[in-house]
């Protein structure tokens, strides 16, 4: 494939992934079914949830401005033994 060709098909997945992304986000914000109304209806206490979340990523922001990004490792399914079983039906 050419590199012109990766490109644009680089960036046609990244657009596919970038609305997946939003779709997903609005689904998940939806005041009365979304997972934060969910969280809410469970009891959880989401404000603290919100601190905790923020915690979280003021430190791993700073150890990536400290440390850079860690390396990515490919992670790959290693394959299980699977039974064939009877019809389900």
């Amino acid at each position: 494939m050419a590199r012109k060709d990766m490109d644009a098909f680089y960036d046609a997945k990244v657009h596919v992934l970038s609305e997946m992304i939003e779709h997903h986000v609005e689904e998940e914000e939806k005041r009365s079914e979304g997972l934060f109304a969910q969280a809410k209806a469970a009891g959880l206490a989401v404000d603290d949830l919100g601190v905790r979340m923020q915690t979280r990523k003021d430190k791993l922001t700073a150890e990536i401005e400290a440390n850079g990004f860690p390396t990515l490792q490919t992670r790959s399914f290693s394959g299980h033994r699977m039974k064939q079983g009877h019809p389900v039906g």
